[in-house]
């Protein structure tokens, strides 16, 4: 007795840059893309830019990337295009688009007053290096003062952190998982055991992932923010509490 699962294949329009080859679909005989794209994206960049009476130097040029689409009015649609709205398009219907169809679309980023973090090398804005050996620059539309560019780069450094230790406890949970995966597997012989088994798995390896993560990171924070470790490590002791209780709950 085994199990058997049911796939279904499921296309969906989408509008995209470049082309999609339709020969790797499994069934590619009723959903035939292009096979080339008759307009390239391009991008220009301007050979100088200003900020004040300094130039920024290409390196920072990327951090400039709040875009907006506007519609160049000196320049009509090519012949077989139509323009709707910001967009110029090319096919029957622009409510109703169909596989083959072409729109293209205009963005830049508007003039306007910029605060900058950086480095001055002469009349020059490069990005900083700091002490310990790190590139660091900002910049964000509008006037703002270096206590708020400071405050908005520690938010995006401790946002990144966050984010990566979630993606560690992540990782750690489908490691986990994959060492009890022979569980799962034996388990798979009876099918309604098996989902229950299957997700009992993943539970207990987000449990443990889960107490390990905050383990370390309450033995590190303990180091620079004993407040904030502590809490950490409390967690961790109620997670580890719940779980004998819940093994004892279970044994009795």
């Amino acid at each position: 007795m085994g199990q058997k699962k049911a796939v279904t294949t499921r296309y969906e329009k989408g509008w995209f840059p470049q082309v999609i080859p339709s020969a790797g679909f499994k069934d590619s005989s009723d959903h035939e893309n292009p096979v080339i794209m008759p307009f390239e994206s391009w991008e220009g960049k301007a050979s100088r830019v200003t900020v004040g009476s300094f130039t920024l130097s290409r390196e920072l040029l990327p951090l400039f990337n709040r875009y907006e689409r506007f519609t160049p009015r000196e320049v009509s649609p090519p012949e077989g295009m139509t323009r709707v709205g910001n967009l110029w398009f090319q096919g029957a219907s622009s409510a109703s688009p169909e596989i083959g169809d072409i729109r293209v679309a205009f963005e830049r980023i508007p003039l306007g007053g910029v605060t900058v973090i950086a480095g001055q090398q002469g009349s020059r804005l490069v990005p900083w290096l700091t002490r310990n050996g790190v590139i660091f620059a900002r910049l964000r539309p509008g006037w703002h003062t270096a206590e708020e560019m400071v405050d908005a780069a520690q938010h995006e450094l401790n946002l990144m952190r966050w984010l990566l230790r979630l993606g560690g406890v992540l990782m750690m949970t489908l490691g986990i998982k994959y060492v009890l995966k022979p569980v799962s597997d034996v388990s798979a012989v009876i099918p309604l055991l098996g989902n229950v088994v299957d997700r009992g798995v993943l539970l207990v390896s987000g449990l443990m992932a889960l107490t390990i993560g905050l383990s370390i990171m309450g033995i590190c924070w303990i180091l620079f923010q004993p407040v904030v470790g502590l809490v950490l490590l409390g967690g961790v002791a109620v997670l580890t509490a719940l779980h004998f209780l819940s093994l004892r709950s279970g044994l009795a």
